[in-house]
């Protein structure tokens, strides 16, 4: 009878125990990286055949990757709708487009010839299937409401160059596409180096160590 009772009390115990340790929730690391002029599609475990990233590839494989950050509120109110407008030509190939975000789909406005493309993100991460054709009416929704923003805020559209010279465009987009390739080529080529550091024109960033 006495070893039933202690064989009662231990067992008791033992299961007070695991129930301290099961209840125990372990905190998750969470890694934010922040890059300047880094394309989500930019590393090798969302896409890219270009750019080796091991490290990186690595703690995804472990984890949870969260590729959908945007926030159309600073708040926690209803939902909204994300605007960008970029009515000019970039220095590394942009053109002059307007985008609208509404939940997963992207509307993007092209004001050369004012064409539109849409894309579900949730299913076209990488913008692949323009589907401005096959969703024609919410197409035209999005891309009434986006012209109504512009409107609405008073953005400065672009005009139409009389001037311009498609062949002449051709030539200096060739040419460009030479020059940066050289140029980046030579970039990434001292980038490999083993005794290479960043310097202090990198925007003041500061070396880290992995």
């Amino acid at each position: 009878m006495i070893k039933k009772k202690y064989l009662l009390l231990f067992a008791i115990i033992i299961s007070c125990k695991a129930k301290q340790q099961s209840s125990k929730v372990e905190k998750p690391n969470v890694v934010f990286i922040l890059a300047d002029d880094l394309g989500y599609s930019d590393i090798s475990c969302m896409g890219s055949s270009f750019y080796e990233t091991p490290n990186i590839d690595y703690i995804a494989s472990q984890g949870m990757v969260f590729t959908n950050g945007y926030a159309g509120s600073q708040v926690c109110s209803e939902k909204r709708s994300l605007y960008w407008h970029y009515p000019h030509y970039g220095n590394q190939g942009g053109r002059p487009v307007s985008i609208m975000r509404e939940g997963s789909w992207k509307l993007i406005h092209y004001w050369e010839d004012r064409h539109n493309e849409l894309y579900n993100l949730s299913d076209d991460i990488h913008e692949d299937l323009d589907l401005s054709l096959l969703q024609a009416r919410r197409t035209k929704e999005m891309s009434e409401a986006l012209l109504g923003w512009l409107n609405n805020v008073g953005a400065r559209h672009p005009s139409e160059d009389l001037l311009y010279d498609e062949k002449k465009e051709q030539v200096a987009i060739k040419k460009k596409k030479l020059e940066m390739f050289k140029f980046h080529e030579n970039l990434r080529k001292n980038m490999l180096r083993k005794n290479w550091k960043p310097n202090s024109t990198w925007w003041g960033s500061k070396p880290t160590t992995d």
